[in-house]
């Protein structure tokens, strides 16, 4: 039985691997590293974004830092690159988190997992 569920996982990895969405992603992500200027600019949003998620957590945010962060995230979008790398990065994710979802829910409530948890966070 262990075998079995092996190979479906595997089995699902090889289909996700062959999807749009994660082909679409590879294309963008290398396309973003091609472009040195623009990988520059998403490693800062993305160090802001995790300084940002750090004073939320100490209770520190302030509205004009998430107002900044949006500012940036929008001027990055209009970046044809970065606009393309984050889109497809946000149609894996959210693959991914539904399947993540579909295993939480079949697991049920009872489940302490923590991707369980986390999945049911994203989506509600």
């Amino acid at each position: 039985m262990k075998d079995q569920f092996y190979d479906c996982v595997q089995d699902l990895a090889g289909m996700l691997k062959k999807s749009e969405e994660y082909t679409q992603y590879v294309a963008a992500r290398n396309r973003m590293l091609q472009d040195e200027g623009s990988s520059r600019v998403l490693r800062d949003l993305r160090q802001r974004q995790m300084r940002l998620q750090f004073m939320d957590m100490m209770g520190e945010e302030t509205e004009e830092d998430t107002r900044e962060l949006e500012d940036i995230y929008m001027a990055l979008s209009l970046n044809p690159v970065v606009g393309d790398y984050l889109t497809a990065e946000y149609r894996l994710g959210k693959m991914i988190r539904r399947i993540y979802k579909i295993f939480g829910d079949a697991l049920g409530e009872e489940s302490d997992l923590l991707f369980v948890q986390r999945s049911n966070e994203f989506l509600n």
